[in-house]
């Protein structure tokens, strides 16, 4: 009987396999954690599969140029996607800001993280990502500019490649605070103290993507690029806390 329901599903199961379509994700690291789990929830619904590939805006950016087949990029600003729209490189409709990303400061040990404290303290060491290469980087440094600190702390500020690295570098205690992503801190092991930075010191972090020209014939990458919208989609990313514009 068993094997009789088998040979009456097997061509649906063919049929479902040769619809499933891999889709290449470009994204932003400190968009990563998300990605992987909004991947994740797509293919359970629709089989497709999701590879998610997760580096700073700028090297994804510079890898898109250099002809990496990514179907999809996410970027953790409103710049490197604009410039690929210019190029020709994506799809001129598909543009738009996912997210919007909030900045803290974080260590795992030290209380005076908390309301800002530990800046106004000489002797610390402070992680964040390049600003030359990461948005977050960049909204670091104008909170430091802000707070009339940025010459203070110029000689005691750790650049790391992107904020993966800045939370490593804050979780093996190298240095003493980092400023993150707040959405880092949905990770398991994060813990500890942290201070969301006032948005009136910074920039906003306007979080773009689109879907390259590559992709215009890859059903699931639009799928994709669809359900990101959908308020299933949106609960999760505002859950990891990101603000979704209308």
């Amino acid at each position: 009987m068993e094997f009789l329901r088998l040979c009456f599903l097997l061509p649906f199961l063919w049929v479902s396999l040769s619809w499933a379509d891999e889709v290449n994700l470009a994204v932003a690291a400190n968009f990563a954690g998300v990605a992987e789990k909004l991947a994740d929830n797509f293919s359970t619904q629709t089989h497709h599969s999701i590879k998610v590939i997760s580096d700073s805006s700028a090297k994804l950016l510079v890898q898109i140029h250099q002809g990496a087949p990514f179907d999809i990029f996410l970027s953790a600003n409103t710049q490197a996607p604009q410039s690929l729209l210019g190029s020709g490189l994506a799809l001129d409709t598909s543009y738009r800001v996912y997210a919007i990303g909030r900045l803290v400061l974080w260590s795992p040990q030290n209380p005076a993280v908390a309301d800002g404290a530990l800046l106004k303290e000489p002797q610390r060491r402070l992680a964040m990502a390049n600003p030359e290469f990461a948005p977050y980087g960049e909204a670091a440094m104008q909170v430091l500019d802000s707070l009339q600190l940025k010459e203070g702390f110029a000689e005691r500020l750790v650049m790391e490649k992107n904020l993966a690295q800045t939370y490593q570098a804050v979780r093996s205690h190298h240095v003493d605070a980092g400023f993150i992503a707040l959405s880092q801190l949905k990770q398991p092991d994060a813990g500890g103290f942290s201070w969301l930075v006032p948005e009136n010191l910074h920039q906003p972090i306007r979080q773009a993507g689109l879907v390259l020209k590559n992709a215009k014939n890859n059903s699931a990458a639009l799928a994709f690029w669809g359900y990101l919208q959908e308020p299933e989609s949106r609960k999760l990313i505002e859950g990891y806390g990101y603000q979704v514009p209308e």
